[in-house]
């Protein structure tokens, strides 16, 4: 499996963009706002061990807590890329 790592500011608001691709299973639509519950997985460990269903969690909290958003595109069978934002310090 492929990940592919961006980052780019947005010259015109100032606000870092980040994102991080993959090419793997992809996620259904109808599951964008769950992946983000605490302890949340959409899977059974049988089928993908690893993880405890809290990353996504604690990602959005933190890039939240520090002004940014947190999104993300997907389609199913093709893969997903997470977005999050920040802004420079001052």
């Amino acid at each position: 499996k492929k990940v592919i790592l961006k980052s780019e500011l947005n010259e015109e608001s100032g606000i870092y963009v980040f994102s991080v691709e993959d090419n793997g299973i992809g996620i259904e639509s109808s599951h964008f706002q769950d992946i983000f519950q605490l302890f949340k997985r959409l899977h059974a460990k049988e089928e993908y061990p690893g993880g405890t269903g809290s990353g996504l969690t604690m990602t959005r909290r933190l890039v939240e807590k520090h002004g940014g958003k947190v999104w993300l595109e997907s389609e199913e069978g093709v893969g997903s890329t997470f977005y999050f934002t920040l802004q420079p310090q001052e």
